[in-house]
């Protein structure tokens, strides 16, 4: 905790509370500051804490996926659409890939977002040329494997 010195009695920066909850595993300790969490039992600290790694991820994939971190804009605005859309594509991708079934394990996000992209080439080759599905499917994987880093 910070404490300011004032010129008539001492003051604290802040009056906000932070839990210092720590967990030990058999070869380290782990240490988490939990904060706004005032009312928060026990059960629902640790919850929290444990949250971390899967938000981590979600920064990881929505980087490397979808953009994330690429906004070069310099307003509020712009910067809030850029990362509404980000957010919007990746539930959409996280549906898709539910959406799967529960008779295979889920595939990876960007094996999602692959099929996604391989579908929409489908999709585009068949509307504008008339082709067979297996033919457009054939002609989009040759597309997507010959200019860009996709993979099946």
């Amino acid at each position: 905790m910070r404490v300011v010195e004032g010129a008539k009695e001492r003051r604290y920066a802040t009056d906000e509370v932070a839990w210092l909850l720590l967990e030990k595993r058999p070869n380290e300790l782990k240490a988490y500051l939990c904060w706004g969490l005032d009312g928060a039992g026990y059960e629902e600290l640790v919850t929290t804490a444990h949250l971390r790694s899967t938000v981590e991820q979600f920064h990881r994939e929505a980087k490397q996926m979808l953009g994330l971190d690429q906004f070069e804009g310099r307003t509020w605005k712009g910067w809030h659409h850029h990362v509404t859309m980000v957010l919007l594509a990746y539930a959409y991708l996280a549906l898709s890939r539910a959406q799967q079934g529960d008779t295979h394990p889920l595939p990876t996000l960007p094996k999602t977002a692959n099929a996604l992209v391989l579908e929409m080439a489908i999709q585009r080759l068949l509307r504008e040329y008339d082709l067979t599905r297996p033919r457009a499917k054939r002609i989009a994987r040759t597309m997507l494997e010959e200019f860009t880093t996709w993979e099946d």
